[in-house]
């Protein structure tokens, strides 16, 4: 569970919230997880903006920023981890150049606040214990004769994708989740399509460390443990949080848990997200950009 009982920054209510998400052209209705994060954080009333903006579908991130109004703008990836898409293509999309850079944009100076990936705050291992939890007291399952595939996106371009998986597998494992927590990657070794040389239980818990539902969450990964996507309780999991199963696959139980962005606190989480960034960088008002542009550059100079 999230803390929110921590008091928040009076100046977030002058300043604007941009969630970024990876977004599809041939799955849009990914972003409706985003686009629920998004309600649930405006009705929170702490931002004077709350937008999206995504990669790979409308409205892009680029073009997004020109419609907020405040000066001083967070920047949430809506993301598992860190690695080649928050560490590259959001920061070169945003012409972002530090933790803070500033811009002038139609003629208005902004400032842009790059907080860590929401898959990244050290809540996400708890949260995850909590509903693999509640999982196995539902069907009877005893921890030391359960097994978990974490499975991540990874890839070859960027070591640290792989690397938030692999922490968080050793977590949940520490933590008593299950006798052992196997990661395993849609896009690099070793693969979820070799899930059955990871495993030795029997009764597998399927947790896709995945922030959206649609083609990996609802399609691509349970087809790769021979589960049916059009399974209708593989289907209920698009939106809401839960676990389908047990299914069976050979001598193994599975069941499928919905993706991590599905989780109803995750809004809570954004927060935490911000408010851990403010306490790190010391960053209480707008006058304190310039000395934190300076700390990170070494030389305060302004984003393009």
């Amino acid at each position: 569970m999230v803390e929110t009982s921590a008091p928040v920054t009076s100046s977030w209510a002058e300043c604007g919230l941009l969630l970024v998400g990876h977004g599809s052209r041939s799955y849009p209705d990914g972003a409706l997880v985003i686009n629920r994060l998004i309600r649930a954080l405006r009705e929170k009333n702490l931002f004077a903006e709350v937008e999206a903006g995504f990669l790979h579908q409308g409205p892009r991130i680029e073009t997004i920023v020109e419609a907020f109004s405040a000066k001083r703008i967070y920047v949430v990836p809506v993301l598992a981890s860190r690695g080649y898409t928050a560490d590259t293509v959001v920061t070169g999309r945003l012409e972002l150049e530090g933790p803070v850079t500033m811009r002038q944009i139609g003629g208005t100076e902004r400032t842009f606040i790059l907080c860590d990936p929401l898959g990244t705050h050290s809540s996400v291992p708890a949260t995850l214990a909590e509903r693999i939890a509640e999982v196995k007291a539902r069907h009877g399952l005893a921890t030391g004769e359960t097994e978990i595939l974490l499975v991540g996106h990874g890839t070859r371009r960027n070591r640290e994708s792989a690397r938030r998986t692999r922490e968080i597998a050793e977590l949940l494992e520490g933590l008593g989740a299950a006798r052992r927590v196997h990661a395993a990657f849609l896009d690099q070794a070793p693969k979820v399509d070799d899930w059955r040389d990871l495993v030795g239980a029997r009764s597998i818990l399927v947790v896709p460390f995945l922030m959206a539902s649609w083609f990996h969450g609802a399609r691509d990964l349970p087809e790769r443990i021979s589960l049916d996507p059009l399974d209708p309780a593989i289907r209920s999991l698009l939106l809401d949080p839960g676990a389908a199963g047990p299914f069976t696959v050979g001598d193994h139980r599975l069941w499928y848990l919905s993706p991590f962005g599905n989780e109803p606190g995750l809004a809570e989480t954004a927060v935490a997200v911000i408010r851990d960034f403010d306490a790190n960088h010391s960053f209480r008002s707008p006058t304190s950009c310039t000395d934190l542009i300076r700390a990170s550059t070494g030389n305060g100079r302004k984003g393009k």
